[in-house]
């Protein structure tokens, strides 16, 4: 059985990591839209705006989502605009088969010193690509990035080339990591 929605929600100081049990997730103001069916034929839109939010007790503004749902599959696009969090990311979760997470994230001067507490003027900036894949009997994922440059207020790292790929199951496992100042393998049978 399914049925059709149309909501409009507007939340104010909602504490979204209580609801998830989530504490580095803080108060978030919201506007969103979700449209589609709930039910057995699962097809639903999800737009909105976070105009601020809380993470790791830092505030986080402008935030804009889209989110399609369906039975095999969730879509996100998410676009910060915050001149300290710029960043675009869209990530793709497919239920059908194993379970697989795929993810795509643009950061322009992404203060990660700021975030984490650490040197407040440390920044990233790239591309990145990752995929993690989880079925029964194994866990294995990849991290790619180009064109990345970490900066603070006195250097600059950049990377134009980087690569962590990783594998885990009951028999083996396997680590690869590749950049352009190195590389190592590491592989494992048990």
């Amino acid at each position: 059985k399914s049925f059709t929605i149309d909501i409009n929600l507007i939340g104010q100081k909602v504490n979204v990591g209580k609801w998830i049990d989530v504490t580095l997730v803080g108060p978030v103001d919201l506007v969103a839209d979700a449209k589609g069916t709930i039910g057995s034929d699962l097809s639903l839109e999800i737009d909105g705006l976070i105009s601020s939010m809380e993470l790791l007790d830092e505030p986080i503004h402008s935030i804009d989502f889209q989110s399609k749902v369906n039975n095999s599959s969730v879509k996100t696009i998410v676009s910060i605009e915050d001149p300290k969090y710029r960043s675009d990311i869209t990530s793709e979760i497919l239920f059908a088969g194993p379970l697989e997470i795929n993810t795509l994230v643009q950061l322009d001067s992404f203060s990660v010193g700021n975030l984490l507490r650490l040197d407040s003027t440390l920044s990233v900036s790239g591309g990145f690509r990752s995929n993690i894949r989880i079925d029964q009997s194994s866990l294995e994922g990849y991290v790619e990035g180009q064109d990345i440059i970490f900066q603070n207020l006195s250097r600059e790292y950049e990377l134009d080339t980087l690569s962590i790929q990783a594998m885990i199951s009951p028999t083996a496992s396997t680590f690869h990591y590749y950049a352009d100042d190195g590389n190592a393998n590491l592989e494992s049978n048990f």
